[in-house]
């Protein structure tokens, strides 16, 4: 019984557990801001992905956008430490931003029926490897 619970569960649901990986980095740094959007997104996201509620997709998205801003702030702060490192956190961003946005206006990739979901699981992991790579810069 148990074992077909967790195979009924939304596939995004266990993706959204790469942002751990985001929390546990932060905790030696003193950028709790940082750290707290994480834990909040790790949070929002595994309960929206499980729940598929209507408010918490509101609430989903915009502790997305605050991750996006305030990692970006980050980047902005720290780019010059590292060119490649730089370089690899805006080709993470760069191809999240095509597989959301391309995907969205024509229905490919993560709005696609049938394997949205497996982009949208590549799209966790690749949103928090790239915010693994700001997390790097901030150590430097």
């Amino acid at each position: 019984m148990l074992l077909s619970n967790l195979l009924n569960v939304n596939f995004n649901t266990y993706t959204s557990f790469f942002f751990l990986f985001n929390v546990y980095y932060l905790l030696d740094t003193n950028d709790t801001y940082y750290l707290v959007s994480f834990i909040a997104l790790f949070i929002v996201s595994t309960l929206f992905h499980y729940t598929k509620s209507y408010y918490l997709s509101y609430i989903d998205k915009l502790t997305t956008y605050n991750i996006i801003l305030t990692g970006g702030l980050r980047l902005y702060e720290n780019y010059y430490k590292s060119l490649e490192t730089t370089l690899i956190i805006i080709l993470c961003f760069l191809l999240v931003i095509y597989l959301y946005t391309y995907g969205y206006v024509c229905d490919k990739y993560c709005f696609d029926k049938s394997n949205g979901h497996l982009y949208h699981g590549f799209l966790h992991f690749l949103s928090s490897l790239g915010h693994l790579f700001i997390i790097s810069l901030i150590k430097m």
